[in-house]
């Protein structure tokens, strides 16, 4: 496991170069076919990684066998309008929360990487498989934000394109 939480963290620190460097006159622009703009991802990562990857981490190792609720990406980043807002808050949120995210499943041991839990619309998981999810959760946003970069004709850093290349999640919201 050791390995896939150096992954997530790694990960976080593409993903958090990848939107720094992102023009900041293109942040709020979408793909044409639909999706969030860089702006977007950046809040989503962040209200994820707060109100669903921590929760879902801790109540997993507090309670028997909770009910995870879904994280409603699409609709939550309507209604917060994340289209509106600056990047740089998000980033530092999202570099926070994965940072104390990962620090808490380095401290996990031995049969609590089996506790489980029941997601919803997914079915039960593990707190083992919640890891990899997280992981799988990144690299759907690198395969969108490299589609974004494409279609706005912008430099794909390798990193993020490294990234993209695991495989991925349908979509990420």
């Amino acid at each position: 496991m050791e390995r896939v939480i150096d992954h997530i963290v790694e990960s976080l620190q593409i993903l958090r170069d990848t939107i720094e460097s992102f023009p900041k006159h293109l942040a709020h622009t979408r793909p044409a076919a639909g999706g969030f703009a860089i702006v977007e991802h950046a809040w989503h990562l962040a209200d994820f990684e707060e109100e669903g990857i921590a929760i879902r981490i801790h109540r997993t190792l507090s309670e028997t066998n909770p009910l995870l609720p879904d994280f409603k990406g699409d609709a939550i980043a309507a209604e917060r309008r994340y289209i509106d807002r600056e990047i740089e808050p998000a980033l530092e949120r999202f570099a926070v929360a994965r940072q104390s995210n990962a620090d808490r499943l380095r401290n996990v041991s031995g049969s609590d990487w089996s506790r489980t839990a029941v997601q919803e619309h997914v079915g039960p998981v593990t707190l083992h498989s919640l890891a990899h999810a997280i992981l799988q959760h990144d690299i759907a946003h690198a395969n969108e934000i490299v589609g974004l970069m494409n279609e706005l004709r912008i430099a794909v850093p390798s990193a993020l394109a490294d990234l993209a290349d695991l495989e991925p999640l349908a979509r990420s919201a």
